[in-house]
């Protein structure tokens, strides 16, 4: 019975030979903070999406007391659950160091046309 719903396309087969929905998210995943919608809600993508379709919207829980809110660009490590088609909530696990936007640096050379080298300062 099981391969036949798996024919039909209602779950498909995942590690460990798990069933789940197609196009569904992990329990546990690494999303990018893409903004705050209307109401105020912290809205995030899924840092990693294979599928053709466009990914599913998460909504974040709010952080807790004393942890640094959640911006735009900012990538957490979530605990995800399913709350309607198409639809997570995400509540963090870890906040993740992202990379730095730009590099501050000092160009050093012995000579004026020779090859130097680049010596990163604190930005």
């Amino acid at each position: 019975m099981l391969k036949e719903i798996a024919e039909e396309g209602q779950v498909e087969r995942g590690r460990g030979r798990r069933l789940s929905r197609p196009a569904a998210l992990p329990e546990t995943a690494v999303v990018e903070i893409t903004g705050i919608d209307v109401d105020g809600e912290v809205m995030a993508r899924p840092l990693y999406w294979r599928e053709d379709t466009p990914p599913p919207k998460i909504l974040m829980a709010p952080e807790r007391r004393g942890a640094p809110a959640l911006a735009p660009g900012d990538r957490v490590l979530a605990r995800l659950a399913r709350t309607g088609d198409g639809l997570y909530e995400g509540r963090t696990i870890r906040q993740l160091a992202g990379v730095p936007e730009r590099v501050i640096g000092v160009y050093e050379s012995i000579l004026a046309s020779a090859a130097g080298w680049r010596r990163p300062t604190a930005a």
